[in-house]
């Protein structure tokens, strides 16, 4: 199972991904404004459809990425 996010400048969305797919009913949207951290998005996020085993994650930024951070353009 692969967790997936797009984290906007305002908005992060979370999805599971299995067998080539989104599961659908594991869509779900997070403000940013609501937790300082990506860390706290997905915390919540895998506290709400725990227990899952992932095998890995995919974060997808709007703007620049430099080693290891990424710097969101809001």
């Amino acid at each position: 199972m692969r967790l997936v996010s797009d984290i906007g400048g305002t908005n992060a969305r979370l999805a599971l991904y299995k067998a080539g797919a989104i599961v659908p009913q594991t869509v779900r949207n997070f403000s940013n404004d609501d937790r300082p951290h990506l860390y706290d998005i997905v915390t919540a996020y895998l506290n709400e459809h725990a227990p899952v085993q992932l095998d890995d994650m995919v974060v997808a930024v709007v703007g620049p990425v430099h080693g290891d951070q990424a710097v969101l353009t809001n």
